[in-house]
């Protein structure tokens, strides 16, 4: 007899419950992998924005004055501290991942938790002799000048240099030319003492009589040296009054004192293009003796384009120096000028005619003729020093026209006047760029880098900055931690709580 099995409402058997754990595992397998891929994704994310957050700390001041963004390391007693940085960006990372105010981490789909931020690797401004401040500056600037321009600026800088090396040493024609000058007079005076004929005699006092001649001639060779003792800003007839008196201790100076390092290299190279964008960043952002500051007050120094240059204490030392500098490069270009001008060249011979004829020796009035150019042109080019620091402009390459010296009223209490401007001459300003072309880069950074700590250093807040302690580039690793959710439904007996870590490395950098 057939027999009607009853079976309660909503019953399973054994074998559909093991098919149902089955799939479930199965569905929390693979929710929690998704839920794997998206933690990580999560992380990361987080990793990158901390530390563009860590970035935006940047020292304000160095933006605001020098267009810099920089990350002041700098602990609590002035020295370098990574920690600091590590806790900044640890609580970033808390602050992002923030718990919901209502409900636990473990009923969050995706519960993150930031366990550590560790700074593994950072790179100062100061690094590399002051290069990395070279590539940053550069690499601000490449938004403003454009390469074309900047080549023909290189091409004006290399010109200007080869002019310098064409003339040769200038000291050194005018002694050799003077040395010369008195071997011969004594030679000539020898020969008359020797000579006992009379007719030789008669010969000899005629001689004689040509260096006495050569004596009384008014001798150019002679006046350079007094001019050169003078000073050269007495020599331009600058007023001294009127020149900054600042002064810098400099043996507190980043060149000098003992630097922090970072260990992170940094992929950066240079060319003639970075010389030139890193040049024009100088010119833009620091002061020079025809650029003054507006407020003294903020400024350590007043002409700071010349003390990366001149690298010297003080304004006045700095000023003179860089007139030096300029005042070469005039003489040189002057006497390359002079070389090819036929008129010149031909006062000068007659004036070397009169004053070493009488040796007999050609190549010794060669030599005094090319000396006497050497003297006309440094007279030439204290003019022309005179008329830059008045804001004018004199051309690298004169001609004629241009010319203002005339060799026969040069004296020895030479009284030097303004030389003829040119509009489409060079200024001040653009020969001091020529000298920060020919000044070694790793100078010139260290120099800037300790006007900014200076100057930095005089507004409230920001005393104690040191420019070894600003960092532009950095790597830090993250730990993430996470707890396990939908494998915890599907697992049953483990004895222990299941949980996720990871670790991700990130570099952050303020380079473009």
């Amino acid at each position: 007899m057939f027999r009607y099995m009853y079976r309660p409402k909503g019953s399973s058997s054994v074998f559909f419950a093991l098919i149902l754990l089955l799939v479930s595992s199965l569905v929390f397998t693979l929710l929690e992998g998704a839920r794997i891929e998206g933690l990580k994704s999560c992380a990361k994310q987080n990793g990158e924005l901390v530390n563009e957050s860590v970035l935006a700390g940047y020292v304000r001041p160095l933006w605001e004055k020098y267009h810099l963004f920089l990350l002041d390391g700098a602990g609590k007693n002035g020295s370098l501290d990574a920690v600091k940085i590590e806790e900044a960006a640890l609580a970033l990372a808390e602050e992002n991942l923030k718990k919901d105010a209502e409900g636990g981490s473990n009923y969050r789909m995706f519960g993150l938790e930031a366990e550590s931020a560790c700074m593994e690797e950072y790179a100062l401004v100061t690094d590399d002799g002051g290069m990395d401040f070279y590539y940053l500056a550069a690499d601000y600037m490449k938004d403003n000048i454009a390469m074309e321009a900047a080549e023909i600026l290189h091409k004006k800088l290399k010109e200007a240099g080869g002019v310098t090396e064409a003339a040769g040493d200038m000291d050194k024609k005018v002694e050799d030319a003077k040395r010369g000058i008195e071997d011969a007079k004594e030679a000539a005076q020898q020969e008359v003492k020797r000579e006992k004929k009379k007719s030789v005699k008669k010969s000899n006092e005629q001689e004689k009589t040509s260096v006495q001649e050569a004596s009384a001639t008014k001798n150019p060779l002679d006046y350079i040296g007094k001019w050169k003792n003078t000073g050269i800003l007495a020599l331009v007839g600058a007023d001294v009054r009127q020149i900054s008196d600042k002064a810098i201790d400099a043996d507190t100076v980043l060149e000098k004192r003992s630097k922090n390092k970072g260990n992170m290299k940094t992929d950066q190279k240079g060319g003639w293009y970075e010389d030139v964008l890193f040049q024009e960043y100088l010119m833009k952002y620091f002061t020079s003796y025809q650029s003054p500051p507006e407020s003294q007050d903020e400024h350590a120094l007043d002409y700071e384009i010349e003390y990366m240059i001149a690298g010297k204490a003080s304004d006045q030392a700095n000023l003179v120096s860089v007139c030096e500098r300029i005042l070469v490069i005039r003489e040189a270009a002057n006497y390359v000028y002079l070389q090819t001008d036929a008129e010149k060249c031909s006062q000068a011979l007659s004036l070397a005619t009169m004053l070493a004829g009488f040796s007999g020796n050609p190549l010794l009035v060669k030599g005094v003729q090319q000396a006497i150019l050497a003297v006309w042109a440094f007279a030439e080019s204290v003019s022309d020093v005179k008329s830059l620091l008045a804001g004018e402009k004199i051309p690298i390459i004169k001609t004629a026209a241009d010319w203002s010296v005339d060799v026969g009223g040069l004296k020895e209490n030479q009284q030097f006047a303004k030389a003829k401007t040119c509009e489409s001459g060079l200024s001040y300003e653009d020969y001091l760029r020529i000298l920060l072309f020919f000044t070694k880069d790793k100078k010139v950074c260290l120099r800037a880098m300790n006007l900014m700590e200076q100057n930095i250093g005089r507004e409230e807040g920001y005393e104690g900055l040191r420019m070894d302690c600003l960092i532009h580039s950095f790597s830090m690793m993250y730990v993430y931690r996470a707890n396990v959710l939908f494998l915890s439904l599907a697992t049953v007996g483990t004895g222990k709580e299941l949980n996720y870590r990871w670790s991700f490395y990130k570099e952050a950098s303020y380079f473009t």
